[in-house]
């Protein structure tokens, strides 16, 4: 009977303390939890964030908890606004719209920021030239082996399997890293970790050179960020100006993009394989038939200082004639009064006749085909796909930048074709969107200055002044972003 009693005492003793250890053990669980959840908050309410979020959540509730006591929770939520609560939310909003309007740069500010710089005569921008100018193509025979006509074309697209397009974005980007690099080393003279860069494109260049370039700043030269700017609205810039037509006529193709308030209206974007290289292609056909052999430094040389655009519009302009049919060429050009000019060359002069002078060129201006069209033609074709009420003010203001424009008189002669057409043919004018222009680069337009600028370094110059004023791209990729991605 004893060991009876005393085994049940045991017993209850055991069952009393195993449920104390578990209402501890439950206790002391809670405790843990309840210090997580503080914990939690806590470092919730540090975070900006999370406390953003916490204050909706709270506000949230609270207007729920106002609606079912039917209580008018706008009427509740301006009550406890205060009058600088209210001033500030105000400033707020109107500062949000002015920035709507501006875009993702306040060109306008900017552009009057730099009108005051140079009325005090303060501006510390060397920007009158570039200091170096770099030969890409020879740069790449050099890294290759072999002869290139330039860095990148669109034609390395087209390969025959991905092996082959590989080792062409393998080509690229060995060039890129034996020319950028040198130019930090030798030129700029810096750490190329320390300063952003800020790549002038134009705005139809594919996304491989893009990549390229990224991979090679950021990841071989290890550059802080680099964001990208097409060159038309950089040379708007370059000129005081942020709406305008910006007319790119340089080697390979011509490239006309309106710019509106700073804002490149990709939509209206026209090209034409009309440019320097048709020209060049025109001026070694004509020069053939009066000498055989003709080297290409020595059609480059001709092209660049023999050759001039006429001021003089052409009674049939609509189709440029075939450069073999000489005797056609002559009769139609024959009026010039250009002068004969001689080409001295290793094998013999060369005399190039001013009619041959100023011909070549009329393959820029005459209407084309549908293949490719004039260069005239193909800014009508980008103004007509412009909304009606801003077609005014862009045609205010065209600029032409490249190294094509600066052939002599072929200002002039645009703004001079362009406004004889709308004036002689008003209703196909207003079909083709067309309407005066005043043309930037011509010297005599009333109340206009002349861009002191040279043609072909408008969108550097642009870049330039942005960079050094602390402007920058909307497309701007960082070191840790190209890292994550």
């Amino acid at each position: 009977m004893v060991d009876e009693a005393s085994m049940a005492s045991r017993q209850a003793r055991l069952q009393r303390l195993k449920t104390k250890m578990n209402q501890s053990l439950s206790a002391n669980r809670q405790d843990i939890v309840e210090e997580q959840v503080a914990q939690r908050e806590r470092s919730q309410k540090r975070s900006v964030g999370q406390a953003r979020k916490l204050a909706k959540a709270e506000r949230l509730l609270d207007e729920r908890d106002l609606r079912e006591a039917g209580k008018d929770v706008e009427r509740h939520r301006a009550m406890n606004y205060s009058i600088e609560e209210n001033e500030a939310w105000e400033a707020k909003l109107e500062d949000k719209e002015v920035s709507r309007d501006k875009g993702a740069i306040a060109w306008k500010d900017t552009l009057e920021h730099v009108s005051l710089l140079e009325r005090e005569h303060s501006l510390c921008i060397t920007y009158d030239n570039p200091r170096v100018m770099i030969d890409v193509a020879a740069a790449a025979e050099h890294v290759l082996g072999k002869e290139v006509d330039a860095l990148y074309s669109p034609q390395q697209m087209h390969a025959s399997n991905g092996k082959q397009l590989q080792e062409r974005h393998r080509d690229l980007v060995l060039c890129l890293v034996r020319i950028l690099r040198p130019a930090y080393h030798k030129h700029l003279l810096c750490d190329a970790t320390t300063y952003p860069v800020m790549v002038v494109h134009n705005p139809i260049w594919v996304e491989c050179v893009q990549d390229a370039l990224c991979g090679v700043l950021l990841g071989n030269l290890r550059v802080p960020s680099v964001c990208f700017v097409d060159s038309h609205t950089l040379a708007l810039l370059s000129v005081g100006r942020y709406t305008g037509l910006v007319v790119d006529c340089g080697y390979w193709e011509t490239v006309v993009l309106p710019v509106y308030a700073g804002r490149p209206l990709h939509s209206c974007l026209t090209t034409t394989p009309r440019a320097g290289r048709r020209l060049e292609s025109v001026v070694k056909a004509l020069v053939q038939t009066i000498s055989a052999q003709v080297s290409t430094a020595v059609i480059q040389r001709i092209t660049t200082e023999a050759v001039y655009v006429n001021g003089r519009i052409p009674m049939n302009d609509s189709h440029f004639p075939d450069p073999m049919d000489l005797d056609q060429i002559r009769n139609i050009y024959s009026d010039t009064d250009a002068q004969s000019i001689t080409i001295e060359t290793e094998d013999a002069p060369i005399t190039i006749p001013g009619w041959m002078r100023t011909a070549a060129c009329e393959v820029l201006f005459d209407q084309g085909n549908e293949d490719e069209v004039g260069v005239l033609e193909c800014a009508r074709q980008s103004v007509a796909k412009l909304p009606l009420d801003t077609r005014k003010e862009i045609l205010d203001a065209v600029l032409l930048m490249g190294g094509t424009s600066m052939l002599p008189n072929f200002a002039s002669r645009f703004e001079a074709q362009w406004n004889t057409s709308y004036t002689n043919k008003p209703s196909d004018s207003l079909k083709a969107g067309a309407s005066p222009i005043c043309v930037l680069n011509v010297a005599d337009v009333e109340n206009v200055r002349m861009p002191p600028i040279p043609a072909d370094v408008l969108a550097w110059t642009g870049g330039s002044i942005a960079a050094t004023i602390g402007l920058s791209g909307t497309e701007r990729v960082s070191r840790a972003d190209w890292r994550s991605n």
